[in-house]
């Protein structure tokens, strides 16, 4: 996982994307960076230097503290949440729901089972159908390269428009 991360902070678009980090930790999550951080050294830095004591895993509570940062955030909003999902935080759930809703970001799920519920697999999955997001079971490192790469390549392809043409008639303006 650790090289994963690695490869996803070293290919950070710094012309076009700006990264924050958020560890899971217990009551609040931790922000790894000071700020959304563009260069891809400072990504690398903080993913090496985190100590790895977080010891939470309430999907909730870190899903609506990214959510909610994002929600000022100009541009395409993405979360890349890896969990277990065997989370204590249900009660948060109407909040992150809401969160959801009015910021609207594309959720990249990389679930790492630790006690195979069903409830948790479907919670990841809610959470990536939320804005065409993706879901997926990461069970090695090649699985978050690859997740990473899907996302990377979802977030950064043109983006799809709609036109809406209506046509209608209006009695011409005189002298």
């Amino acid at each position: 996982k650790d090289r994963a991360l690695a490869e996803f902070a070293r290919v950070v678009d710094g012309e076009r994307e700006a990264v924050q980090l958020l560890a899971y930790n217990s009551p609040t999550p931790d922000w790894l960076l000071p700020i959304w951080s563009s260069d891809p050294l400072r990504v690398q830095q903080a993913i090496q230097e985190y100590d790895r004591s977080g010891d939470s895993s309430n999907t909730e509570a870190a899903l609506l503290t990214a959510v909610k940062a994002l929600g000022s955030r100009e541009g395409t909003k993405a979360v890349l949440l890896i969990t277990d999902a065997e989370s204590d935080g249900a009660n948060l759930a109407p909040e992150l729901w809401r969160a959801m809703e009015e910021v609207r970001p594309r959720v990249f799920t990389f679930e790492i089972s630790s006690g195979g519920s069903d409830y948790s697999q479907d919670m990841m999955q809610d959470y990536a159908a939320v804005n065409g997001g993706w879901y997926d079971m990461a069970d090695g490192v090649g699985d978050f390269d690859a997740g990473f790469e899907r996302a990377s390549c979802m977030l950064r392809r043109p983006k799809g428009y709609e036109v809406e043409v209506t046509v209608g008639s209006v009695t011409t303006p005189g002298p």
